[in-house]
């Protein structure tokens, strides 16, 4: 069943209550960094450092949603949540007598929405909707009562996906776990492994290659480049990557293969210094200049999967991190020769490889689990869809 369509500002109020004077010091939430916010892991400000767009307040119950293009990143402010700070590259709104919140909540995440919200973006180069043109957008507005149950519906299938999401979380800490029980706190170094330098472990550290690629993923037949997003949250992940145009010869020595070891040599200074392995990965896919490839000498007396663990460890990224450096305005940068001078703790090969032994049961059960998700979220987006065009049957 079709319902009538109604402007979004019809039933809900855009809200623009900026942020006032406060002491200490509050999370900041900007349109790159939800994902954070779900995870509680926000970068905290003061009223003096704040960024300049991070000048919005929201209430409990309001909802933001991302102006950017090609993104319905979504989030409704709980009672826990009403001292965050928002990015002006939020719209704030609230819901209306006649609107559901959640039903507002699912709706602006929904394909549905982001296509007519896309079509609506402007700018010369991140391009995004604006107040006016928001207003030109519209949503499916059947009964309270319906709009209940459809929310209620759409929030068990999201509760489904959030557990999947969750248990994998817990996969990962997991790792971290073993890995601080085996080996402690690499910075504080309580168990005494010898200490060597990058180098001398190093058989070389390589370069890639930021060509200009077309704006849409490679597809199987296609040579691609990774983007940043390939290994920001320390997992290889080969479908963040941009085709490359026809008439541009791929460097094949830059093609990615199992087992490669890439670092984010530049990015913000909360992102840099990300790790991945590659475990697996699909053929013709390079990586940018904006990653190093570490090759370790042959023989070596670290394993991968120990080093990829140890550079990623909180304590030990941080100490990267300060690395980093580059003129102003600009993402910072860790060099080559930084790089190579930091010092590697070294426990005996044989307690790396039953480390090794143990990431490879969790990551056979992060596979599973994976399964599931896939699956989870496969049923969330087709209800999801289903209740914004008239196929869930209430």
């Amino acid at each position: 069943m079709s319902w009538d369509l109604v402007a979004i500002v019809d039933t809900a109020d855009i809200i623009n209550e900026p942020v006032i004077t406060f002491e200490g010091e509050r999370p900041y939430v900007a349109t790159g960094n939800l994902s954070d916010c779900l995870d509680n892991n926000l970068e905290l400000v003061t009223f003096k450092n704040r960024p300049s767009r991070a000048n919005l307040t929201a209430k409990p119950g309001d909802i933001l949603i991302a102006r950017m293009q090609g993104t319905t990143k979504v989030l409704e402010i709980s009672d826990s949540e009403n001292n965050l700070i928002f990015s002006t590259g939020f719209i704030v709104l609230r819901a209306g007598n006649n609107l559901h919140s959640r039903y507002l909540y699912h709706y602006l995440g929904s394909e549905t929405f982001q296509n007519q919200k896309d079509r609506l973006c402007t700018g010369a180069t991140q391009k995004a909707v604006n107040n006016s043109h928001f207003k030109n957008l519209q949503i499916p507005l059947p009964p309270l009562p319906i709009q209940q149950r459809i929310a209620d519906i759409l929030d068990k299938a999201d509760a489904l996906r959030r557990k999947d999401h969750e248990l994998l979380k817990k996969y990962d800490e997991l790792a971290e776990a073993i890995f601080v029980d085996m080996f402690g706190d690499p910075v504080k170094n309580e168990k005494g492994w010898e200490l060597i330098n990058f180098n001398d472990i190093l058989d070389k550290i390589e370069g890639g290659w930021s060509p200009v690629c077309y704006d849409r993923p490679a597809q199987n037949h296609e040579w691609g480049v990774l983007k940043l997003g390939a290994i920001t949250k320390c997992v290889y992940d080969d479908s963040e990557q941009k085709a490359l145009p026809k008439n541009i010869f791929p460097r094949e020595f830059l093609e990615i293969k199992k087992g490669d070891l890439l670092f984010s040599r530049k990015n913000t200074y909360d992102l840099v210094a990300a790790c991945a392995l590659v475990k697996d990965t699909r053929a013709k896919l390079m990586f940018s200049d904006l990653m190093f490839r570490l090759i370790l000498k042959k023989d070596s007396i670290i394993t991968q999967e120990y080093l990829q663990k140890l550079l990623t460890f909180k304590s030990k990224r941080a100490s990267i991190q300060r690395l980093a450096g580059g003129s102003s305005g600009s993402m910072p940068n860790i060099s080559k020769e930084k790089l190579k001078s930091i010092a590697i703790e070294v426990p005996p090969l044989s307690l790396q490889k039953k480390f090794t032994s143990k990431l490879i049961v969790i990551d056979n059960l992060i596979k599973t689990q994976k399964n599931a998700q896939i699956n989870s979220t496969s049923l969330f987006q087709s209800l999801l869809y289903q209740a914004f065009n008239g196929g869930l049957i209430i």
